[in-house]
């Protein structure tokens, strides 16, 4: 299953959305990049997320039975992580952003990207935790963000 990670969350036209929207895709070599999205403008950075943060998302995607996922409700102006590994015709799961925290195997992946998502950023974007393992390394902003 071992592929490319492409990742979605948010939406920069959501006014009840303080993050806009990140676009994050990791190679399967550990390259990294996000392009974040706000009603504010564009940033981007790249970098390299660790083999063993990779092994660890791999193995919580096992334990999610990725690509299914189960039924949930998604309530009005909901955050939906879109996740996709392997790129066009490659498998997808969309999931409420919240709802994912109840989901074994799922709830471990996206803190996983999350914390990517919040690393690469340089703290820029706030989501993950705080204070997490350093598992991006080699960050470089990209400009002009495309």
């Amino acid at each position: 299953m071992k592929d490319v990670i492409r990742y979605t969350v948010g939406n920069e036209q959501n006014p009840g959305d303080p993050f806009g929207r990140s676009s994050l895709v990791i190679q399967i070599s550990g390259s990294a990049r996000l392009d974040q999205f706000t009603r504010g403008g564009n940033a981007a950075w790249s970098g390299t997320v660790t083999a063993s943060a990779l092994d660890q998302f791999w193995r919580a995607l096992e334990e999610a039975a990725f690509p299914d996922f189960p039924s949930h409700p998604v309530p009005g102006g909901s955050a939906i992580r879109d996740l996709n590994v392997g790129g066009r015709g490659g498998k997808s799961a969309y999931i409420a952003y919240h709802a994912a925290v109840a989901m074994p195997g799922y709830n471990t992946a996206f803190a996983i990207l999350d914390t990517v998502i919040r690393q690469i950023s340089e703290g820029t974007v706030k989501v993950g935790p705080d204070g997490a393992n350093q598992i991006v390394e080699a960050v470089h902003r990209v400009f002009p963000p495309q």
